[in-house]
């Protein structure tokens, strides 16, 4: 049995223009089109329209999820914080954890993601290796208090998560995660969107090795590079060769002097040339969460990468020091930073050096003197300073070289899922996360989880897949089927219609409105973006005919009433 819904009675229709600052094309076209409003800021309703499509990509999503044997259910949106604290993201989320009590003192979370509430009903169970592997996933609420929401629903406060979570043997997990990033390439197609596996950070998630799934666009915030032999690497993990031409220069005596310059490393350049940028050590100092510092050193025409610096120096955040603080905590100077002889003033702000693998080589390098116009001269790794942490800290950029020996090309994109390896992560912090194996033994969880945003899904594919007049949605996920144009205004010829679409499954929405031009219409039909656009006029009438357009490719056909409930499920379904 058909679904007709009539336009004139329809709640959150299109507006002919919108008063948004954003200039984000998916933001513009939901809000004009009517499939959601903004509640506050990084809040939205979706309207009836934007439900039907967020309920339909949800299915889109399901019946793939289905097909790979993973199982639905949902968690509480409330998660206590107990379980947060178990393994410590109370403290270490990469978003404010929003929190709250009730009426009994009780401590909650709003999740931002569920790892600790899947692993907590899995150790209900006692499983066995039998079990294994197992894949449970949800739709779940999602709540991140982020710093700067925008572009609609690209960054936004609350949404709708499908997250899911697997449980196995570590033999097992290969299987199971490439199972997962088939199915993911196969939803994001069936989506109409074109994604590129993109090795990542996994950030506050956890585990060694991830994986978002990016569609290239230039309102993305993924940037990632890639290189002709297939390497794909978000920029926050992105590797290139550092090395140098062999150096013979003998090491020098470290020398103090003076060096009336500015702060910068151009300054510092122009201060000691023809001595090039990449013999100079840069500096930079942060404060973490723990209230340690820390020291990045680095090349000095190399930037530092402040994802890998988290990750080396095992923290969460990290801010820049002000000027004064450097002064209190460090006995330095802005500008004139350097490893050498520098000590903390403090013992609440204990100091890290943290040196970027790249200046391990460097032969009689130059860099500030902690004190205001003084340089060092002739600084050599392990003979005049030592850092507690050496790895690559260094950002990628476009120009440079692969370890391959590629040339990295920069890429931007927006990220519509992630997929993660977690490991032990998890099931090494919760007490109980354990199956019996073959001989009876107790032993851990091996964990992956894998995401997709539904409503930055939904705006990726507005921004996607949209021209000039508005939306164009693949027919899987289309909030209707068929948007009818009624140019008569007479019960005749709502009668055709319902007549033609009695013992048909079609979705219908009849635009019927009388005080709306014919010109109106049809720019709404194109607005809307559903996948036929029907027009039943006196000019169609009179050859006993609709006129029917197709909105991806824009076809228009006069089609004989007796011929047209053919040509309707033909294109509807003959996939």
């Amino acid at each position: 049995m058909s679904e007709i819904i009539f336009y004139s009675r329809f709640f959150g229709r299109s507006t002919k223009t919108t008063s948004l600052k954003s200039k984000i094309k998916s933001h513009q076209l939901l809000v004009q089109a009517g499939y959601i409003r903004e509640s506050v800021a990084g809040r939205y309703y979706f309207l009836p329209l934007g439900q039907r499509l967020q309920l339909k990509v949800m299915n889109l999503i399901r019946q793939e999820m289905n097909k790979a044997g993973a199982l639905e259910m949902l968690s509480p949106v409330l998660h206590p914080l107990s379980l947060w604290q178990e393994t410590n993201r109370d403290q270490a989320t990469g978003f404010e954890l929003m929190q709250l009590k009730d009426r009994r003192n009780t401590a909650f979370a709003l999740g931002g993601t569920a790892e600790e509430m899947f692993v907590d009903v899995v150790r209900k169970f006692n499983l066995s290796y039998k079990d294994l592997p197992i894949n449970i996933y949800q739709f779940g609420l999602k709540f991140r208090d982020e710093l700067r929401a925008r572009g609609g629903l690209l960054r936004v406060r609350e949404f709708i998560m499908k997250d899911a979570y697997s449980f196995s043997t570590q033999e097992q997990f290969k299987a199971v995660y490439q199972q997962m990033a088939e199915v993911y390439t196969t939803i994001f197609k069936r989506l109409g969107l074109t994604t590129k596996m993109v090795d990542a950070d996994g950030g506050y998630i956890g585990g060694d090795y991830c994986h978002e799934f990016v569609v290239d666009s230039p309102v993305g915030e993924s940037a990632y590079f890639f290189t002709q032999d297939g390497y794909l690497a978000h920029e926050d993990i992105a590797v290139f060769n550092k090395e140098l031409p062999p150096s013979s220069e003998k090491l020098q005596t470290l020398e103090k002097v003076s060096a009336e310059r500015g702060p910068t490393m151009a300054d510092s350049f122009k201060c000691h040339q023809p001595v090039p940028l990449n013999q100079h050590i840069k500096n930079v100092v942060y404060l973490n969460e723990k209230q340690e510092i820390i020291l990045a050193c680095l090349r000095g025409d190399l930037e530092v990468n402040e994802t890998k610096l988290k990750k080396a120096s095992n923290c969460h955040q990290l801010t820049p020091l002000t000027n004064q603080q450097i002064k209190d905590w460090l006995d330095s100077e802005a500008g004139f930073i350097s490893a050498v002889g520098l000590k903390a003033q403090s013992k609440d702000h204990p100091l890290v050096i943290v040196a970027d693998d790249s200046i391990l080589v460097l032969n009689n390098a130059i860099s500030g003197a902690n004190q205001l116009n003084f340089d060092y001269i002739n600084i050599n790794y392990d003979r005049d300073f030592k850092a507690q942490i050496i790895s690559d800290i260094a950002l990628a950029k476009d120009g440079y070289l692969s370890l391959s020996g590629q040339t990295l090309i920069q890429a931007q994109g927006i990220e519509v899922g992630n997929i993660f390896q977690l490991g032990y992560h998890y099931s090494d912090k919760m007490k109980g996360a354990e199956y019996t194996d073959q001989k009876g033994v107790l032993q851990k969880y091996y964990m992956g989880c894998y995401g997709i945003g539904i409503g930055r899904t939904i705006a990726t594919m507005a921004e996607v897949l949209s021209d000039d007049q508005g939306l164009i949605w693949p027919l899987d996920v289309s909030p209707f089927h068929i948007y009818v144009i009624d140019l008569i205004g007479n019960q005749e010829a709502q009668t055709i219609i319902k007549d033609l679409a009695e013992n048909q499954n079609w979705e219908i929405l009849y635009d019927d409105r009388q005080d709306v031009s014919a010109g109106q219409k049809l720019n709404n039909a194109d607005l809307l973006g559903l996948p036929l656009r029907v027009i039943i006029s006196p000019k169609t009438l009179k050859s006993e005919a609709l006129e029917i357009k197709c909105r991806s490719n824009q076809k228009v056909e006069l089609v004989k009433l007796n011929k047209a409930a053919e040509y309707i499920n033909q294109y509807l379904f003959s996939a």
